[in-house]
């Protein structure tokens, strides 16, 4: 059998779980398994499958088994391969692993948040024995050195972003074209070369699952809700892979969830610099995404995204409403998918679907539901996955962008007036309104007007205050390039 130990924050889930294949030790800390078993797991041993409820297949009563599970721990800790899962963690706890499992063995991350593994690993040092397992790295494990590299060059992407004080819609754009600058390079002699997070930061190698892992990783540094999606082929066997993120902006009142498969827009070579300008594919809602996937690349997604279980909670409820089942089953499922809807609506920072599952879930104390309430809120929750973005929401986040970028590399990144419309015109194409608008009146583009930044500008027109915005900008990079040149040759006062 195989022995796991995880590290939880629920005490109700403390103890031995036991089933044919493995025996599962959930403790708080290290010190509860080591050097003794603490005697409470006496009383909590428990077995997963209702035929070992007394017995497994080798006899062992639940006693028996603990003391098994002592004898297993000690020889794999004597021999180095032991597998500690955490989904959270303690300085203690960590200390404790190190002194312990001196012979080595794995540590299994994947399910500690993001900003909790930059504190567990700066206030720890832990012996090249010691492996770890990343939900960024998946074809790997790595050493502590080498994970905390990979969160040491995240951190860094994402200070270079927060610093210029964009919206998350803003800080999307920025990323995404930030990660496609990298053209995609296959390594076949192994994969995670061109995939997991640490190796792709560190060379020129970067393939569909590589782009997904850095989007993800930095995207959940800022504190954007964002994971990777696997695509399988309905035949063959080559698969994709891109994102889900949550976008909750509430300057430009975008509030959704969105695909972005950054391959499709990914820089050529060296040479190709109208990469930049595409973003025919960018910010799809995932409903979209899933069709033209299916329908064009002959892929589905892989497996059940958390977004697709509330799905099945919530058609569990609805049938059981349907067959009229007994009240205690449908409100225990009701409950169950507002638990889940809850847990998400908080995980993406949406305030109105927390308060209005809140408000259902008071009505339980009276032993009814109005179901049609329940009803609304997933409807609603469905919205999440089929609204796109305004055009002119995305007009002006481009622009601001592209401000910032052209400021950085103004080689890299062209912007002038002409050049942005066409990018416009290429990737929002106009509505038969606009259209209709530009034959009766002419010269009607809309452009720019709704960037509500270039009314600070002085100008007749909005084109003149774009134009007096981009000498600015160019200017700003003059002195900016001639401080540089400067920098080491003269004393510059600050």
């Amino acid at each position: 059998m195989n022995l796991s130990i995880i590290i939880k924050n629920e005490k109700d889930e403390l103890g031995i779980y036991s089933n044919p294949i493995d025996i599962n030790v959930m403790v708080n800390g290290i010190s509860d398994i080591y050097p003794k078993i603490s005697k409470k797991y006496r009383k909590t041993l428990k077995f997963e499958y209702e035929a070992y409820d007394k017995y497994n297949e080798s006899g062992m009563d639940i006693f028996q088994l603990y003391d098994k599970v002592v004898e297993m721990l000690n020889q794999k800790i004597k021999d180095g391969n032991c597998e500690i899962s955490i989904d959270s963690f303690s300085s203690n706890s960590f200390k404790r692993i190190n002194e312990v499992f001196f012979n080595g063995c794995i540590i299994d991350i994947t399910k500690v948040k993001d900003n909790e593994i930059n504190s567990l690993l700066s206030n720890n040092n832990f012996n090249d024995k010691i492996k770890f397992k990343d939900k960024y790295n998946n074809y790997s494990l790595l050493s502590y050195n080498e994970v905390l590299n990979s969160y040491k060059l995240i951190d860094k992407m994402k200070r270079e972003i927060k610093k210029y004080d964009l919206t998350p819609l803003e800080q999307i754009i920025f990323l995404y074209d930030k990660v496609r600058k990298k053209p995609y390079k296959a390594y076949d002699k192994d994969q995670s070369t061109s995939r997991d997070i640490n190796e792709v930061l560190n060379n020129d190698y970067v393939v569909c699952e590589g782009y997904a892992n850095v989007i993800s990783a930095v995207c959940n540094a800022l504190n954007i809700n964002c994971e990777k999606i696997l695509w399988k082929p309905f035949e063959g066997n080559i698969g994709h892979a891109s994102n889900l993120v949550y976008i909750n902006d509430d300057y430009y009142n975008v509030h959704q969830f969105f695909e972005i498969d950054a391959v499709v827009a990914t820089k050529k070579n060296e040479k190709d610099y109208d990469y930049i300008n595409n973003y025919k594919l960018f910010l799809l809602p995932l409903k979209y995404a899933v069709g033209i996937k299916e329908k064009y690349n002959n892929l589905t997604i892989g497996y059940k995204l958390g977004v697709e279980q509330l799905n099945d909670r919530y058609n569990t409820a609805d049938r059981f409403k349907a067959i009229a089942a007994p009240d205690i089953l449908t409100m225990n499922s009701i409950q169950l998918y507002l638990k889940g809807m809850m847990e998400l609506a908080n995980k993406i920072g949406n305030k109105e679907l927390i308060q209005k599952c809140r408000k259902i879930e008071s009505e339980f104390k009276n032993d009814s539901i109005d179901f049609e309430k329940v009803q609304k809120i997933h409807e609603e929750y469905q919205k999440l996955f089929i609204k796109k973005i305004k055009k002119d929401v995305m007009i002006e986040a481009l622009y601001k962008v592209k401000r910032i970028e052209y400021l950085i590399d103004p080689n890299e990144y062209k912007l002038d007036i002409d050049s942005f419309k066409k990018m416009i015109d290429c990737n929002f194409p106009k509505s038969q309104e606009e259209k209709l608008l530009e034959v009766i009146f002419d010269d009607i583009n809309g452009y720019f007007d709704n960037v509500k930044y270039l009314k600070t500008i002085d100008g007749n027109n909005l084109d003149e205050k774009v134009e007096k915005d981009i000498k600015r900008i160019e200017f700003l990079n003059i002195l900016k390039r001639e401080l540089k040149s400067r920098k080491g040759k003269v004393n510059v006062k600050k």
